[in-house]
């Protein structure tokens, strides 16, 4: 089981940091803007 709990916090990580990278070439160079969406996102 803790295991897979530390594979679901994994998972989750990855996400958000795609999540990021697809913001940052949505927005371009805006960095604020970018880091704005990713918080409203998650």
């Amino acid at each position: 089981m803790v295991v897979m709990n530390k594979i679901m916090w994994f998972a989750c990580v990855l996400v958000s940091v795609a999540y990021l990278a697809l913001s940052f070439i949505v927005v371009g160079g805006e960095q604020w803007l970018a880091i704005g969406i990713t918080i409203i996102g998650s």
